[in-house]
């Protein structure tokens, strides 16, 4: 508690000197843009991989009762149902 009062005393000097920058307006985000389209990529693709591993019940819609899905054909699906939620996003862009 005296270590917080002396750097707030200690920082009441710097005031003057130091003074907040004025903002800037801006019309979009700049460069955060393509990090953001490369975060929904990764988004996506992790978010299948997840719903791969945890659910169940993916592997039941796709399979009929006498059916056996080998885990190739189960990832190869995975794979596809993702590249078709690319072409989603790459269209709806």
């Amino acid at each position: 508690m005296i270590n917080n009062l002396f750097l707030v005393f200690a920082g009441i000097e710097d005031i003057d000197v130091y003074k907040r920058a004025l903002p800037e307006f801006s019309q979009g985000i700049g460069p955060f843009i393509w990090f953001i389209e490369i975060l929904s990529y990764v988004s996506v693709a992790v978010n299948m991989a997840i719903l791969g591993w945890t659910s169940d019940r993916i592997r039941e819609f796709f399979v009929e009762e006498n059916q056996v899905l080998t885990a190739t054909s189960f990832i190869l699906m995975l794979i596809g149902v993702e590249h078709l939620l690319f072409f989603i996003k790459i269209f709806l862009d």
